[in-house]
């Protein structure tokens, strides 16, 4: 292998001055292409195998692709699991077939340390000039494309391809983030969750908002990425907790049983400081631990999994609830499930939502609920926008509902306002 390929260190910046070289001689009429390849499960690999095995692979998958690119440019890693690469074309189409036909060399299974090892890759692709007109922001756009197609788990993705409120083109979104950062311009806004039992008010979950002063409204799926990528999932984590506290004081002094859910990033669950930030924030705040759910995604065992289920344990033992976000979409195994300290398990919306229509989703529900409950954990179902689904899930045993059918994410304000007006009669009515 060459030395342009090193697979311990990124090459970021040395990929950005290759984009900027391939560009000024980038004949005419043709365009000058990226293609990032991610390699997934590596953190699963990790996990079952040992990090060296996980190293060995993603070396051996980078040597790969140094072959196949031998002669045609060199290979770059810009981050954990990840290579990229030029490529001149003629078109998008052809950028999409030669990211095709690399992939079914790459996807080769491979032997590593003893292992007989499957290969899975997912593909984000971006031109210039069609997609930007600055050769350094090339990469920037390829990424994008790249988490639409594992977001809609496809393996590959062309930037012109992606919605356009996700596409950034010139935008120095990173900048613009860190920027409303500094100057506090984020916001939070809050949905309530509905006890069902009883009819009332459970809580609320905060939600992070933030409008760009140039391109409006921005979803957390967009932005937050570049918060981590620039080394603040900290400062935004200890912001979002510590707002979400000092914003709902007035709602847990008004209703002692109310409950503050916050969304923790499974990257930062295995963070040494957790429990000093969270415990630090209540008493900050005056709130009692039993006031406050921690609500993360399953993937949070792929991140330093004991560490994390230490971290969890150690807060839940304070009174801190802990609720498995987004729950039959990820890493749903039995083995992590029984693993992690969870008092609630949340349903994702994408079940609720087809439970009525589709009789095995339907089932998937009843199933989740079943299985919560044999664990000891209260359900939540996201994703609530009528009364049928409502009654549909009290039927099942299903203890709060969150959704559009009783209010959408709204400003503490108006939140406020909302809860004082809340009448269980026009929601629980049997003909609403």
């Amino acid at each position: 292998m060459s030395d342009a390929l090193n697979t311990t260190t990124p090459q970021r910046s040395e990929f950005l001055q290759e984009l900027r070289r391939a560009a000024s001689v980038l004949p005419e009429g043709r365009v000058l292409g990226v293609i990032v390849f991610d390699l997934r499960r590596l953190l699963r690999t990790n996990e079952i195998y040992g990090d060296a095995v996980g190293d060995h692979l993603f070396q051996a998958v980078g040597e790969r692709l140094h072959k196949l690119r031998e002669g045609k440019g060199p290979v770059f890693c810009v981050g954990d699991g990840r290579f990229a690469i030029t490529v001149q074309a003629v078109s998008a189409a052809i950028l999409q077939l030669a990211a095709q036909q690399m992939l079914k060399v790459l996807e080769q299974p491979l032997d590593i340390d003893s292992h007989r090892l499957s290969v899975h890759l997912t593909c984000g692709g971006a031109s210039y000039p069609a997609h930007t007109s600055r050769p350094e922001t090339l990469l920037t756009c390829a990424e994008q494309a790249l988490s639409g197609a594992k977001y809609l788990r496809v393996r590959y993705m062309d930037y012109s391809d992606m919605p356009e409120s996700h596409r950034l083109g010139d935008w120095n979104i990173e900048r613009e983030v860190i920027q409303a950062i500094e100057q506090n311009s984020l916001e939070l806004y809050f949905q309530p969750k509905i006890h069902i039992p009883s009819q009332s008010v459970a809580g609320a979950e905060a939600l992070l908002r933030w409008r760009s002063p140039t391109r409006g409204y921005v979803s957390p799926e967009l932005f937050i990425p570049y918060i981590e990528n620039a080394g603040l999932s900290y400062e935004l984590q200890k912001w979002v907790l510590n707002t979400a506290l000092r914003l709902g004081r007035d709602w847990l002094d008004r209703y002692p049983d109310f409950a503050l859910a916050v969304n923790i990033s499974p990257e930062f669950v295995s963070n040494p400081e957790l429990s000093n930030l969270v415990l630090g924030a209540l008493g900050i705040w005056d709130t009692e631990p039993e006031n406050l759910v921690l609500e993360l995604t399953e993937t949070v065992l792929l991140w330093e999994r004991s560490r994390s289920i230490d971290n969890l344990e150690s807060l839940r033992v304070t009174g801190v609830s802990v609720a498995i976000d987004d729950f039959g979409t990820g890493y749903s195994s039995l083995e992590y499930f029984k693993d992690l300290p969870a008092n609630q398990l949340k349903i994702d919306k994408a079940f609720v939502f087809r439970m009525l229509d589709h009789p095995a989703d339907g089932d998937m529900v009843g199933l989740m609920i079943r299985l919560a409950h044999i664990f000891g954990m209260q359900v939540v179902a996201e994703g609530v926008e009528d009364a049928a689904s409502l009654h549909r899930l009290a039927a099942m045993g299903c203890e709060q509902a969150q959704g559009y059918y009783f209010c959408k994410p709204i400003p503490r304000d108006a939140f406020t306002e909302w809860m004082q007006a809340f009448d269980p009669a026009q929601y629980f009515r049997e003909d609403a």
